[in-house]
């Protein structure tokens, strides 16, 4: 089945459900936004940057994740385990992170069933200087 509704210009139009989209232009000027607002899967987070990406023993640190998709219940996830998270914007997450030994460690930020890209972070042990 096809629905074909005429959108005036300057105005928009919600469909409810699947929908096939057909374009016409009526001019060379004319432009067109579409948004799926259907409630589909987020994309999944993406690491860019750890901030620091290093830090000397003792612990804890705080660091920043910085990348994009983090939904405000992202959690970032420090060597296997959930870490206390604050949500800064869907570009940045605050996390308490901690280890028991210098080294380096996975971090990644998980989102219900979707996890990032894998970034490393590494404490270090200054008396071995």
């Amino acid at each position: 089945m096809a629905i074909l509704y005429d959108v005036p210009l300057g105005s928009s139009a919600v469909i409810d459900g699947p929908a096939e989209l057909r374009v016409k232009a009526s001019s060379p000027e004319s432009r067109y936004q579409v948004y799926d607002t259907a409630g589909g899967p987020n994309p999944p987070p993406v690491i860019d940057y750890l901030a620091p990406a290093t830090a000397d023993l003792p612990d804890p640190i705080i660091i920043d994740v910085g990348g994009s998709n983090f939904a405000s219940t992202a959690v970032v996830v420090f060597d296997g385990a959930g870490v206390p998270t604050a949500y800064i914007s869907d570009g940045v997450l605050r996390a308490t992170v901690s280890a028991g030994a210098a080294g380096s460690y996975d971090v990644l930020v998980r989102d219900g069933a979707n996890d990032s890209n894998i970034a490393t972070f590494t404490f270090t042990d200054p008396a071995r200087r």
